[in-house]
């Protein structure tokens, strides 16, 4: 599918990822902010994604405390970050 910001995605059961930006994509769309808007998208991705390789990390190999501290903090803010763009996308109607 490609979405508002012109980007291609898989949107299957298991892009979770893709499916996160393509819905911050849709919400906060191309309008407003312009570049600061789509930087902001681009940093949730690599955010994301580095993420997902580290919880994944564990599974292969061993996992540092630091490590644990680190996936979990910046889960918490990630997720932070989506539930603020869903909180301004619900108060502007949509």
């Amino acid at each position: 599918m490609v979405g508002v910001d012109g980007k291609s995605r898989r949107l299957n059961d298991t892009a979770f990822v893709n499916r996160l930006l393509q819905y911050v994509a849709e919400t906060v769309g191309t309008h407003e902010n312009g570049a600061v808007v789509q930087a902001a998208l681009k940093d949730v991705d690599v955010r994301l994604r580095a993420l997902n390789n580290l919880a994944s990390k564990g599974v292969h190999g061993n996992v540092t405390t630091y490590e644990v501290d680190t996936c979990v903090v910046q889960t918490y803010l990630v997720v932070a970050d989506l539930l603020r763009i869903r909180e301004r996308a619900a108060s502007r109607g949509g």
